[in-house]
């Protein structure tokens, strides 16, 4: 009888000791760090209109592999390729906005410049008009690449010159 009664305490006792931390914690665990993404240091951020520029950014930790989406604030200022190609379209500002996931992203300011008219040289095929005479006035504009190159002729006296129409 006192065999029996010493191997179920001992059986008791060694089972006690198992399942109150006899667990030996895991030797590599997984440590999922938070996801990051920024975009590099662009070589400049303001634009002349049709300029291109090509954004980098870097991301950390993606370890589920998601992709890179880009967006404009507005889109009529700057486009934004799914690669990070950004064009000026028109003068303004607006945000280039890289997004990893549902909350994680970066942007950067980008502003667009245009090309301003310098000088405008009226060319009319002669300096003398006669009455009821019909001449057409263009316009050398410079610089040659400035991005509105629209002008509109008016006469400082009606009366003696009418402007009509213009193309």
């Amino acid at each position: 009888m006192k065999k029996r009664t010493f191997l179920l305490i001992s059986a008791l006792t060694l089972g006690a000791m198992v399942s109150c931390g006899g667990e030996q914690p895991d030797p590599d665990p997984v440590i999922k760090q938070e996801l990051e993404i920024s975009i590099e240091n662009p070589a400049k951020t303001t634009l002349m209109i049709d300029e291109e520029i090509q954004l980098n950014v870097v991301v950390k930790n993606n370890i589920d592999n998601l992709p890179v989406s880009w967006t404009s604030s507005d889109d009529t200022v700057a486009s934004v390729s799914s690669s990070g190609l950004v064009k000026a379209l028109k003068k303004g500002t607006t945000n280039i906005n890289a997004k990893v996931g549902d909350k994680v992203s970066a942007n950067v300011l980008i502003t667009v410049n245009a090309i301003e008219v310098e000088k405008i040289e009226i060319q009319l095929p002669k300096t003398t008009i006669g009455v009821g005479e019909i001449v057409e006035v263009g316009a050398l504009i410079s610089p040659e690449n400035a991005n509105d190159k629209t002008f509109k002729v008016t006469s400082s006296n009606e009366l003696k010159v009418r402007v009509d129409g213009h193309k």
